[in-house]
């Protein structure tokens, strides 16, 4: 013995030694593995869950915790165990602890039985064990309640639910609000007093709930019904509500014999042994005080009377009875009653007089109300006699057709079903009063016969009894065309019948169900048809009903219906299989009148069969009416074969059916989809997957730096991101151009991809009916042309999958032949959470195969974009970077030393809504250093952490558009390696233009403000394209077209003799504060703006240059002139200097101007006064005018003075003029230029002006406009010629042009009349025609020899010379002196002549 023990112990030692890989690689049902407690491993005892993702937990026994995964397979609930769909294997949402527990979070279950396998490593092996969940998907229905004026009441399911309203006002309805728990609801409906009403369960976070909007409730008893749709699946319970309004409420009202008591309603049938001994009660709430309505209704009557009294006052009507029923009995609640109390709750009952069976009886109660009596609605109720059957009901069989049944040979008056369950599943209709329509013949009816023992017997055991006792008739009779009817029995030949259950009056009653097939009714139209129980143990009551034959022929496929889905095995199917799916096309004609007008082949065809617009043939069936394809007609096209190739095997197929009779012609098209068994993929096989990269980038890459993957898992610091993924349920071919034919085969709604997130409100759906674009290999996207910036080649255009939370796209590789999608515009959760996406692909429809894959991203501490500047442009050609970060949850950031503001960032382009609103943190840095990189420090806080990084940029110098340097204001700015200069006076500030206006925001003064200088693209100003950001729709386009008409085509129009000579420069230095009511706030923009202010922030300030055209009260201006000097194009010889000017758009007058200047030629440079914010550029004279060009002495002269814009030409277009006269009014204004005064022009004005002289300071062209005169007028420079008036159009003497340049010029003259007509007298020969006024300035005029006299006698000059002085000045002369004017004053060189 012991022997055998120590060799039984050392078998047992070489069994525990032996390796692992002799096991089974499959654990036992037992659980020896994966051990979940709560969970069963057979189908039998599976547990049953309500909800579709649940979670499990228990231990797991040596198993790797990283290695765990699983799948879950939707299977069969009994007999042999099948896989109906699966998922992948899954190892998401899998956690394990140290101590061996296991926990599994949303587990999505299929409906029904659930197959969940694990797997893992256990030692050096694979082991699996599997577990079974039920799923049912059932609708339920629990929690409901009723909000009744702002107060709750559980809705009870045995007895109504009370509601008393408060109001003081007295209305016969009330308004309810109905909610509650529906799980695996998708809506559930409400049926209250004759209306319907659909409303949604929400599913998220799992609630289940339902909310209904008001609903309307009647005074008294209402029955409100619940039916819960899932599907297929409905559920149906029913509530009472109890309104009670402050007048007289009736509910629990009963009718009883000695028996049995009943719900009392309208139309009620209550079966009785006798008519006698019939009691009627309920309940009513009555209004107090209780008034004495039989002496005195002004009288109340006492407290301790209420009861007494209420017997006499109460009373119940028997309508044609012939007097009041007095009340049995009555009690009332509460019993103590005080001045508090508004009503009592009276219980009552009454007993009738003998009554008669199968006779509707109609009743109304009386009651107090108040001052006056209270009489209900009537309520008819019919006594039935319970030991005879009655017919309760007659309704419609909607379903019904002649396949159901077959003759029986020799029993006409019954017909056999053919498939007892199809007859007894039908659905049931109500018939109205009006009728019902009937489309075609027979047309099946249910009987509901109430007291059916006493007929059928309890086991309907007797249910012959009814063949040939339900009696059929129609009013009138048709003795020549009867109605033709028999009853519907089952194989035994004994009727067909079912006990079914209704809820009546809220009371569960057992009806027979038995069915009658009409075949044949008199007449096309109404028909009023009678059916009684001929039987003596029936009542021999007939009950009516209309049914409406609309006649007319149709067909009836016998597999074939509209919408149908056939699955099929492309494959491995044969034609033989997929048109045994389809009942081999095999139909039948009904409603056809005459028979012998089907024809199916031959000269008198009439019925024709078209499968996706090809004729088929086909034959009859055995008789006319029936049809099949007919396989062996001489053209083949019933075949099999034939057939098959003309299916589309992948989506939908059209059949259109067509009679052609001689009444009639009878057309039906109907469509079904071939869905094809293979199975769709996520990601698609071969593929980089489905991953997130970085965003913008394109294509995507997944070794993306930013996204570090850990398992299953990526981590990232990003803020914001894209998502790429591929997947596989369909291929469409290789060739571009034969994919929309591809297409076309495929019935597109059933190839689905759905992508939800729980950071979304709502998931996307997409098909192949949407929008996609092709791509090659490389994932450029094809175009039409073939060729690179050709339109892209989009597949359903414009018809996108919408969310407001992404921009999804879709593409096509024709090369991989599969599809991908990109998810862009994603923001990390401000709160630190993962992002999860569950990305779902089906190929035949939602019910059909499926592919999950779950993507999870996990932040690593604070995450965080820059969203400015980006990539492209951290090399800049910007003395200053805006910087613009964004971080979900930050509290702040520090950028550089300065605290960042917190802005709304518009990510243009994010979604498909074209923006996205992300709040970020921004802060511009200032002074880059040029040639050097710049790191850019900043510092992130959220909550107790804190994040440093930096950011490096690189300015890069170059004078070309774009260049940016932004400054604040001083005294000199010295900019874009000194092409342009900029200084002011000490303290200059920056005002408004109407500072000496009176209102309240004339007096701002700004300082320190930011001016912006930029070189702009000389041809459209612009001067950042923002290329590589994603740009609002019509920004670049607006911009362009605002630039092209501003600075490409009014500058060739208002400057069309000139050439730009230098970069076009933007200058600006901000706007004022916003004097508008509607903009309360101060807020000036203290920085100098983009001539077309991007708009990427919310709320910034975003009106082009242009917009800024009348908006003087935002103007602002320095508040002493500066001095420009730009340097223009070197290659300009000097000699050209003279014709040498700058030109500037003023933004706030929308014009160009030319502005002068005083060029230095050697240096190449040009200075004008700074007045104005605006657009500047250099320009050079490229052509003159005719005149000009032919003068004989004043060209030189004429070309400069019309250079430097101190003169313009009386035709801008063809001629300058120099032969006219000056006018007064053009030669102040050329004075006013030439000294370079500030135009003064604003308040009360020294002279009344012609219009013209007032609208011309809107024509940069006219020759002189009223600002002129003005200043000049304000200086002293000029005076009127009478009072108030400057007679501007008048033409100017010699010796008034003497008086306003000695003036202007400020020359020193001659006080001494005397003296000065003596030196005058000396020079001039004329002295004598001189006006008094003139002689001094024309003294000092002449002296300066800005002004001489002509030779009386050329030949001879000792002759000496005149002056004319009242002589008209000509332009050409006008030139020439202000020529020597401004030489004088050393703006301009010598000027020949």
């Amino acid at each position: 013995m012991k022997r055998a023990l120590s060799l039984l112990l050392t078998f047992a030692l070489i069994v525990t030694l032996l390796p692992s890989y002799m096991a089974p690689q499959t654990a036992n049902a037992a659980g020896a593995y994966f051990l979940f407690p709560n969970e069963n491993d057979t189908r039998a005892n599976a547990r049953i869950v309500s909800t579709k993702t649940i979670l499990i937990s228990g231990t797991i026994n040596g198993v790797v915790g990283s290695s765990i995964s699983y799948n879950v397979k939707q299977v069969t609930s009994t007999g042999l165990e099948e896989v109906l769909n699966t998922t992948e294997e899954i190892t998401t949402g899998i956690t394990t602890t140290g101590d061996n527990r296991i926990s599994i979070n949303s587990l999505i279950l299929f409906p029904g039985m659930n197959k969940i396998t694990l797997k893992g490593i256990a030692g050096t092996s694979m082991v699996s064990e599997s577990i079974y969940i039920e799923y049912r998907d059932n609708p339920m229905l629990y929690d409901l309640k009723v909000t009744f004026e702002n107060q709750d009441y559980d809705m009870k399911e045995t007895e109504p639910t009370m509601l008393y309203s408060n109001s003081p006002n007295i209305t016969q309805q009330g308004q309810i609000v109905i909610t509650g728990r529906a799980p695996n609801a998708t809506k559930v409906t409400i049926d209250i007093n004759g209306r319907s009403y659909d409303f949604n369960v929400s599913t998220g976070n799992n609630n289940n709930r339902f909310s209904t909007s008001q609903l309307t409730i009647d005074k008294g008893i209402n029955n409100i019904k619940f039916r819960v749709h899932n599907g297929g699946q409905v559920v149906e319970t029913t509530r009472q509500v109890a309104f009670y309004n402050g007048e007289v409420t009736y509910y629990n009202l009963k009718i009883s014999d000695a028996a049995k008591s009943s719900n009392l309603q309208n139309n009620t049938d209550f079966s009785t042994g006798s008519g006698t001994g019939i009691k009627i009660s309920g309940t009513a709430i009555i209004p107090l005080p209780l008034h004495d309505l039989k002496v005195d209704p002004n009288n109340t009557v006492p407290t301790a009377n209420i009861g007494a009294k209420l017997k006499d006052l109460l009373a119940l009507s028997v309508q044609g009875g012939a007097s009041e029923v007095a009340p049995d009995t009555v009690t009332y609640t509460p019993t103590v009653i005080d001045a508090t109390t508004k009503f009592i709750t009276v219980d009552f009952s009454y007993n009738l007089a003998p009554l008669t069976f199968d006779t509707k009886n109609s009743i109304r109660f009386r009651a107090p109300n108040l001052r006056q009596y209270d009489w209900s609605s009537w309520i008819d109720f019919t006594l039935r006699n319970n030991t005879k059957a009655f017919i309760h009901d007659i309704n419609y069989l909607t379903g019904f057709d002649s396949s159901m049944t077959e003759p029986i040979e020799n029993k006409p008056s019954i017909v056999k079903a053919k498939d007892l369950s199809r007859v007894l599943s039908l659905q049931s209709t109500d018939i109205p009063s009006g009728g019902v329509d009937v489309y075609s013949v027979p047309m099946g009816v249910e009987l509901l016969i109430g007291n059916y023992g006493t007929l059928a017997g309890e086991n309907m055991a007797n249910i012959t009894n009814l063949i040939n006792n339900i009696l059929l008739k129609t009013v009138p009779v048709n003795p020549t065309n009867p109605i033709v009817y028999k009853l519907v029995v089952d194989g035994n030949e004994k009727p067909l019948g079912q006990i079914v259950n209704q809820n009546v009056n809220n009371e569960q009653v057992s009806y027979l169900r038995v069915f009658l097939e009409i075949q044949k009714l008199p007449n096309s139209g109404s028909n009023t048809i009678t059916f009684q129980l001929n039987h003596s143990s029936a009542s021999n009551e007939t009950k009516s009903i209309i049914a409406r034959l609309l006649y007319g022929p149709y067909m009836k496929f016998d597999s074939i219906v509209d919408g149908m889905d056939v699955r099929f095995d492309s494959v491995n199917g044969t034609p033989e299989s997929l048109l045994s799916q389809l009942g081999n096309f095999n139909g039948q004609l009904f409603n056809v009148v005459n028979d012998s007008e089907i024809k199916y082949s031959g000269t008198d065809q009439s019925v024709f069969l078209y499968i996706n617009n090809v004729a088929v043939d086909l034959k009859d069936a055995g008789t006319l009416t029936k049809f099949q394809l007919d396989s062996t007609s001489t053209s083949s096209k019933g075949t099999p074969a034939f057939i098959s190739g003309i299916l589309n095997k992948a989506g939908s197929n059209t059949i259109k059916f067509v009679f052609i009779s001689k009444s009639n012609n009878y057309e039906y098209t109907l469509r079904f989809s071939i869905v094809p068994t293979n199975l769709p993929t996520v990601p698609a096989p071969n593929t980089d997957g489905v991953y997130p990269y970085t965003r913008g980038q394109w294509p995507p890459v997944s070794a993306d730096s930013s996204f570090n993957k850990q398992g299953s898992v990526y981590t990232t610091r990003e803020a914001d991101f894209d998502v790429y993924g591929t997947f596989d349920f369909v291929d469409l071919g290789t060739v571009p151009g034969n994919v929309q034919s591809s297409l076309s085969r495929l019935t597109l709604q059933d190839y689905i991809v759905t992508i939800d997130s729980p950071n979304w409100k709502s998931p996307v759906s997409w098909n192949l009916g949407q929008e996609f674009y092709l791509v090659d290999k490389d994932r450029n996207i094809l175009t039409q042309t073939g060729g690179k910036d050709g339109p892209p080649i989009i597949i359903n255009p414009g018809q996108k999958p919408s969310t407001p939370d992404a921009s999804v796209q879709f593409y096509y590789d024709v090369n991989a032949q599969n599809f991908f999608f990109t998810i862009n515009g994603q923001m990390m959760p401000a709160d630190g959470s993962s992002t999860v996406y569950v990305i779902t692909v089906f190929n035949a429809g939602v019910n059909g195969p499926r592919a999950t894959h779950r993507l999870e991203i996990n932040p690593i501490s604070i995450p965080y974009s820059i969203k400015l500047p980006v990539k492209e442009e951290r090399v800049t050609n910007r003395n200053f970077v805006e910087v613009i970060i964004s971080s979900p949850g930050a509290d702040s950031i520090i950028i550089g030393k300065e605290k960042a503001e917190k802005v709304t960032y518009v990510d243009h382009g994010a979604n498909d809504s074209g923006t996205a609103y992300v709040e970020a943190f921004r802060a511009v840095v200032k002074d880059l250093r040029a040639g050097r990189d710049t790191k850019i420090p900043f510092q992130i806080t959220r909550g107790d952490d804190t994040i440093k990084q930096e950011l490096t940029v690189k300015y890069v110098p170059t004078n070309i558009p774009g260049a940016q340097m932004l400054e604040t204001m001083s005294s000199s700015h010295k900019l874009f390696n000194n092409a342009l200069t900029l200084t002011f006076k000490k303290n200059t500030q920056l005002i408004r233009p109407d500072h000496n206006a009176s209102t309240g925001h004339a007096s701002q003064v700004y300082n320190n403000n930011d001016i912006l200088f930029a070189i702009a693209n000389p041809n459209d100003g612009i001067v950042d394209r923002h290329l590589y950001e994603g740009q609002p729709p019509n920004y670049s386009a607006t911009s362009q077209a605002a630039g092209n008409l501003h600075i490409g085509y009014r500058f060739q129009d208002e400057a069309r003799q000139f050439i730009k000579a230098s970069p076009l420069f933007w200058i600006d230095g901000g706007l004022a504060d916003n004097p508008d009511p509607s903009s309360p706030a101060y807020d000036p923009i203290t920085t100098g703006q983009d001539p077309f202010p991007f708009p990427n922030l919310l709320n910034k300030y975003t009106d082009n240059f242009a917009a800024r055209w009348g908006q003087f009260d935002r103007e602002l201006m320095p508040s002493s002139p500066g001095s420009l000097t730009l340097t223009y194009d070197s290659n300009v010889v000097q000699s050209a200097g003279t014709t040498i000017t700058v030109f500037r758009f003023d933004p706030y007058n929308s014009k160009w101007e030319n502005i002068g200047g005083v060029v230095d030629e050697k240096k190449r440079t040009i200075t004008v006064p700074f007045t104005k914010f605006g657009y500047y550029v250099a320009v050079k004279l490229t052509r003159g005018f005719n005149d000009i060009t032919d003068h004989p002495y004043a060209r030189e002269a004429m070309e400069a003075i019309f250079s430097k814009g101190i003169m313009n030409a009386i035709d801008p277009i063809g001629m300058f003029g120099g032969d006219r006269y000056v006018t007064r009014g053009e030669f102040t204004r050329m004075i006013v230029r030439a000294m370079d005064l500030p135009l003064n022009y604003q308040g009360a004005l020294h002279f009344s002006y012609y219009p013209e002289t007032i609208t011309n300071a809107n024509q940069s062209s006219s020759i002189y406009d009223y600002r002129y005169i003005e200043t000049a007028a304000r200086a002293g420079i000029v005076n009127g010629k009478r009072p108030g008036f400057f007679d501007e159009d008048v033409e100017l003497t010699r010796q008034e042009a003497a008086v306003i340049l000695g003036r202007a010029l400020q020359l020193k003259m001659e006080p001494d009349s005397t003296k000065a007509k003596k030196s005058l007298d000396k020079i001039f020969k004329d002295s004598g025609n001189f006006d008094f006024y003139s002689i001094p300035a024309v003294l000092a005029i002449q002296k300066k020899n800005f002004i001489q006299g002509k030779l009386v006698n050329p030949a001879d000059p000792k002759e000496g010379s005149v002056f004319d002085p009242k002589a008209r000045l000509l332009r050409s002369d006008a030139a020439i002196i202000m020529a020597r004017v401004m030489n004088d004053m050393k703006k301009l060189p010598k000027i020949y002549n």
